[in-house]
């Protein structure tokens, strides 16, 4: 079992120190990359809490359990979508 796929199911079966690690661990890099399209940090904090509860609920929902990319790039994708 992969990296990816262990985090989604720790994610899936709701544990929260995964989902906390997550954020921590994404966030400063998130921001980098999201301060190309100028929003001001409290929209860019707004939008990277908005991905984060899309990336657990689909956990939740199974439907990242065959996910090909990294939890980080698929994080990233959904917070550019968002922008």
């Amino acid at each position: 079992m992969s990296e990816t796929s262990d985090i989604i199911a720790q994610l899936k079966s709701g544990d929260e120190e995964t989902l906390k690690e997550v954020y921590l661990t994404n966030k400063k890099p998130f921001f980098l990359f999201a301060s190309r399209y100028q929003l001001n940090n409290d929209d860019l904090l707004d939008t990277y809490q908005d991905a984060i509860i899309a990336l657990y609920e689909n956990a939740k929902k199974g439907k990242i359990d065959d996910l090909k990319s990294n939890v980080a790039t698929y994080l990233f994708a959904i917070g550019k979508f968002m922008i």
